[in-house]
């Protein structure tokens, strides 16, 4: 359980992490493993950290998002705005402004 929580941990899969941390730690406190409880308890500590920044830098980009489409409205007609759209559909493809 520790092994696949540090696996899931450097993969950025931090909800899969925790959950498997949680249960590590769980599992040796109740077989009375100190140092195991203890070493989970440390990357489960790590897996909250790296969360609470993945979520702090979202809310930032996600605020900056809101505040330039308050500032800077667009023409949803505009062919900037439809090249946009072109590219969120369709991420693969190259922009129509290219």
């Amino acid at each position: 359980m520790k092994l696949q929580a540090e696996f899931w941990y450097r993969q950025s899969r931090f909800r899969e992490a925790k959950s498997e941390a949680l249960c590590a730690v769980s599992t040796y406190e109740k077989i009375g493993a100190t140092k195991g409880a203890e070493e989970c308890r440390a990357i489960l500590q790590n897996i909250e950290e790296a969360m609470n920044e993945l979520t702090a830098s979202q809310k930032q980009h996600f605020d900056g998002e809101i505040l330039e489409a308050l500032l800077f409205p667009m023409d949803v007609n505009s062919p900037l705005a439809i090249g946009e759209l072109c590219t969120i559909s369709n991420p693969d493809s190259e922009s129509l402004n290219n």
